[in-house]
């Protein structure tokens, strides 16, 4: 079965944001639903995708929506980042995906295989030659997803909450 007409262009404050805003707070909610620490208010919706502007303004990168039926299904920012010496020189450099996220009336479709793509044409375009990306723990949809991509696990961040 096909897939539905999927156009992916830049993020418009003026039209984007409300859409872009509850993306980000289901995003929330699942991640905090799989135990991360996530705010699912929709205030912290908004801080989420101000950081997410501030840092692609600051490190170039992109902000594009997924529209499907002239609906915004799915948002991903990526960012141009570096990593420190402690990593090879032709590693540094690379595409970090600092947020990705499909309605989940959309998932399962392609559309973050879209996004994910972009990614990589982002990073040729920059000559760099890495994409990288984190997501929650036990987010076992998202792990399958990346791994189908040719991600692979390079590091896990752990966190303590001191009482």
């Amino acid at each position: 079965m096909a897939g539905p007409d999927v156009t992916l262009r830049d993020y418009s404050r003026e039209t984007d944001f409300e859409a872009v805003v509850a993306l980000h707070q289901e995003l929330n909610r699942v991640e905090a639903d799989l135990g991360a620490m996530r705010d699912a208010r929709h205030e912290a919706a908004i801080a989420c995708l101000h950081e997410d502007t501030r840092a692609i303004r600051s490190a170039r990168g992109e902000q594009l929506v997924a529209i499907v039926n002239d609906e915004i299904v799915g948002y991903v920012a990526l960012e141009l980042s570096e990593f420190g010496a402690f990593v090879p020189p032709p590693m540094q450099a690379h595409v970090h995906i600092k947020n990705l996220v499909v309605a989940p009336t959309h998932r399962r479709l392609g559309i973050g295989a879209l996004f994910l793509q972009r990614a990589e044409e982002l990073a040729r375009l920059h000559d760099r030659r890495l994409v990288t990306l984190s997501f929650v723990a036990g987010n076992a949809i998202a792990e399958a997803a990346y791994t189908r991509a040719g991600f692979r696990p390079v590091a896990i961040e752990m966190a303590k909450i001191i009482e």
